[in-house]
């Protein structure tokens, strides 16, 4: 809860501690670094902040919210260690927020770093990525102009003390024309050789496990071997390492050379017409079943093609799934799971956690209306991306958090049914879902982010609010321009000042006679609306006298219901 302002040198949280409440360490300014273990999900508003002496901060992988305010004022903050899923936290909000930022420490529970991790972080001059680390997405250092790598042959490397050439992020200059990687180097990032027009060949040692998106997109000079329709590279000894991508992105099935031990990531994307990969037993590195792309054991699903359509069943051996398996799969409306698999499980044609805890992804040919089970508690990073014929999603009051672009895309959504029981939601959730014009909630607005709910969607018109909400509390829709109504019911007792503030679309509300409290200029700005319907006989004296003040809408006292209007 707090942290003594006197406290000084280290302090390593207890791993029995699950939140960290906000201004716990406001204005330690003695204390130099924190440990916060794997237990802690949540740091509250302001909970580090003002701490001038720290120098190094620790945090666990089980973050999952971190409110604003954190890691300012701390001007003597340098060192950043992580040890986790970084695709589960905030990270990126995180990073961003450490504006003195010189070192970053990533931790052997590490095995990827997503796109963009540490964009645009210019302050940093050191990364140090394990051993663990198999995958870099994405321009992950764009922007990190004082970061300090190797250089050999004209190619960036990071990595660590052991290993300084894990990590081919990037090249010295783009006009390069050859480029040879270093025997030692396992991952190639994401966008490294991006634009490179003049590349003429590259050769890729067996070393290399992983090649992200887009790694030589613009590499419009570079030499390649061709082999059933499909791009590769490598080496002397093996020219087909690596499937890059495909020469027609019409390709109906892509059977894989059985020298392949890496497919880069997006070496598929864009092929619609894609049905089948075919892999034979001879590959030592993949498999594939019924016309999916496993790993050779088949406890990994790699890659879905993007032609297929109806239904997947994901077998009992898979305990695993490529982050990017289902990208593209438009016509595909359902995932089942076998019963014996330990690690997954199916509701509805939805892919869940085997405990039906966490929703991890809905097919994107998902049609119709969806409601989510009773008893989950999370739903992931781009579940619902981009599907775009889900028209209503019902969410349950058991769900807690909903991470970072779950439903983007989605261009049909049309309406949005959320529980009280949230209490973390990432950005983009509802980015692009230009149809959704409705959102349904109930619980306690106090208890959950609802501005950003709010906040986050553009396009919203209604708002339908549940029997479980008592409070509406202040700025709840402030600047909500779209926003033409509003169903209050009569569990409010209350509404905060400027509740409504610059809502200039707003053509209807109907106050019941429940609420016995509104704070000032509760309908600041509503230009549109031209009558405020009440079913007091007369202003409450729980009513700020300037509870309408700034707009001009006549008040019709007495109705009944809103059902009289």
């Amino acid at each position: 809860i707090r942290c003594p302002r006197e406290k000084t040198g280290s302090f390593a949280i207890p791993d029995s501690v699950t939140s960290i409440g906000a201004d716990a360490f406001l204005g330690c300014s003695s204390l130099e670094s924190i440990v916060i273990p794997n237990s802690v999900i949540s740091i509250g508003k302001g909970a580090i902040y003002h701490c001038s002496s720290l120098k190094s901060i620790t945090i666990g992988g089980g973050i999952t919210s971190v409110e604003s305010w954190n890691f300012a004022d701390c001007p003597s903050l340098r060192t950043l260690k992580f040890n986790g899923d970084i695709d589960a936290v905030p990270f990126r909000s995180i990073v961003a927020s450490i504006s003195t930022l010189k070192k970053v420490v990533l931790g052997p529970d590490v095995t990827s770093i997503p796109d963009g991790a540490f964009r645009d972080c210019s302050s940093i001059l050191s990364i140090a990525i394990p051993d663990s680390v198999t995958s870099i997405g994405y321009d992950a250092f764009y922007g990190c102009d004082s970061l300090s790598y190797k250089v050999e042959g004209g190619l960036r490397y990071l990595g660590n003390e052991k290993n300084p050439y894990l990590a081919v992020i990037g090249v010295v200059d783009r006009s390069v024309s050859n480029a040879a990687i270093n025997d030692s180097a396992r991952v190639i990032a994401g966008g490294a050789f991006h634009g490179c027009s003049s590349l003429k060949s590259v050769v890729i040692p067996d070393s290399v496990t992983s090649i992200g998106e887009y790694a030589f997109y613009g590499c419009d000079s570079l030499s390649y071997k061709v082999e059933g329709g499909l791009r590769y590279l490598g080496n002397e000894k093996n020219p087909y390492l690596a499937v890059i991508g495909v020469v027609d992105r019409s390709v109906s099935n892509a059977a894989i050379n059985d020298s392949a031990r890496v497919i880069a990531g997006g070496a598929f994307h864009g092929c619609s017409s894609l049905e089948s990969f075919v892999v034979s037993s001879d590959n030592q590195a993949y498999s594939s079943t019924d016309g999916v792309l496993y790993s050779k054991d088949g406890k990994t699903l790699i890659l879905c093609p993007e032609g297929r359509k109806g239904s997947l069943v994901i077998p009992d051996s898979v305990t695993s799934i490529d982050a990017s398996a289902f990208d593209g799969c438009s016509s595909l409306e359902s995932i089942e799971v076998s019963v014996g698999n330990q690690t997954y499980s199916s509701n509805d044609g939805v892919l869940y956690s085997k405990d039906g805890k966490t929703l991890i992804l809905c097919p994107q040919g998902k049609k119709g209306s969806l409601v989510i089970p009773d008893g989950v508690k999370s739903i992931e990073s781009n579940a619902f991306l981009a599907c775009s014929s889900l028209e209503s999603v019902v969410i349950p009051d058991s769900v807690a958090s909903i991470l970072d672009n779950a439903f983007r895309d989605c261009s049909s959504l049309e309406s949005v049914t959320i529980g009280g029981g949230i209490t973390f939601i990432g950005s983009s959730v509802f980015e692009a879902c230009d149809s959704l014009d409705t959102l349904t909630i109930n619980g306690d607005i106090d208890a959950v982010p609802f501005r950003s709910i709010v906040a986050s969607i553009s396009t919203l018109k209604k708002v339908v609010l549940g029997s479980g909400v008592t409070t509406i509390p202040e700025r709840a829709f402030d600047g909500c321009r779209y926003l033409q109504s509003v169903v209050i019911p009569d569990s409010v007792i209350s509404i905060g000042e400027y509740a409504f503030y610059g809502c200039d679309s707003l053509v209807f509300v109907f106050i019941p006679d429940s609420v016995i409290s509104i704070g000032e200029y509760a309908f600041y700005g509503c230009s549109s609306l031209e009558t405020i319907y009440c079913a007091a006989k007369e202003k409450p004296t729980g009513w700020d006298d300037n509870w309408n003040h700034g707009c001009s809408a006549d008040v019709i006292w007495d109705c009944f219901s809103s059902n009289d209007i």
